[in-house]
């Protein structure tokens, strides 16, 4: 926030008022589009990590309406007043009023004829001034293009980085060269939502013949988000649809999803899960993912996502 004050402060000072008008604009867009793009529709990433954001998040939104509204009437008003004046200076059919003949003064000698012969001097060709909505556009049309830019550079740029996977994906999804499909850009919000609120919920995990059954609660606020996650994963657990491939124990527990039966019922606050295998070594791999994956998930939260989860001991395929 300093930054950007510093910078509309400087743009101010040192640039015209063409110039700082477009700025605010500029300003305007990018803070508007690449908070409601990506935060809110893709929720790649929010301001902060913490309930705050849901605060402040709107308010950047609503200054960047505000530039935009703003800088356009100011400029709009800037290009009305000298056309008003130009108009002034015309006739009243539209041409430019005649200029008063200047008379010599008495004793002055009148030019050599010589120097009319040669016909009217030609003006000099200069470059035609632009147009101020041209510019304008045209730093809204370059700024439109702003935010683009930035993703695709961040993601490339950032590919071996820890937050990043490979394919743009986050590192605590640890799909590897997993396209982003359909199903997986409506899986990523709610992971990253409970990730990024694991503290606020809390979990019980109890083994049973051939499995375990664990009670995963938190506030309204959150308790959607679980019910909404356990589902989307129990989705893919029948139908074998894979997630987090680079972690060895999600690998094998989708190269066995035929084997695993998972049944959920809503509680107040959450969810209540249970999931069992008839096949022992089965069993060993879903004990292992509620209490060393997912418990641990909601302990430490993105930092440990991003860590693989080994397999339990005794495991063999």
């Amino acid at each position: 926030m300093a930054i950007l004050i510093g910078t509309l402060v400087l743009a101010r000072r040192f640039g015209s008022s063409s110039f700082f008008h477009g700025f605010l604009v500029a300003v305007g867009v990018f803070l508007s589009l690449d908070i409601v793009v990506v935060h809110w529709i893709f929720r790649l990433h929010r301001v902060t990590a913490g309930p705050e954001a849901n605060v402040i998040e709107p308010i950047l939104v609503a200054f960047g309406v505000g530039f935009v509204i703003y800088g356009l009437r100011r400029e709009r008003r800037s290009s009305v007043t000298p056309r008003r004046r130009e108009r002034g200076r015309t006739g009243c059919r539209g041409r430019p009023a005649p200029r008063p003949r200047r008379t010599p003064a008495a004793g002055t000698r009148r030019k050599d004829a010589t120097m009319t012969t040669n016909g009217p001097v030609q003006r000099l060709s200069t470059p035609r001034r632009i147009d101020r909505r041209a510019a304008l556009g045209r730093l809204l049309a370059l700024t439109l293009l702003v935010p683009p830019a930035v993703g695709v550079l961040t993601g490339c740029g950032h590919r071996d980085q820890p937050g990043m996977g490979d394919g743009g994906m986050p590192g605590w999804m640890m799909s590897g060269y997993q396209m982003m499909d359909a199903q997986m850009m409506a899986d990523m919000p709610a992971i990253h939502d409970l990730l990024v609120r694991h503290d606020t919920i809390r979990r019980q995990v109890d083994d049973i013949e051939g499995g375990i059954r664990a009670r995963t609660t938190s506030d309204p606020s959150i308790a959607q988000l679980i019910q909404t996650h356990v589902q989307q994963m129990k989705a893919r657990i029948e139908t074998g649809t894979p997630i987090r491939q680079m972690d060895p124990l999600f690998r094998e527990i989708f190269e066995h999803h035929g084997a695993i039966t998972m049944t959920v019922s809503q509680i107040p606050g959450g969810v209540e899960v249970t999931e069992t295998s008839s096949n022992p070594q089965v069993a060993l791999l879903i004990r292992q993912h509620a209490h060393h994956a997912v418990s641990e998930f909601v302990a430490r939260g993105t930092d440990r996502a991003m860590r693989p989860t080994p397999l339990p001991a005794g495991y063999r395929d």
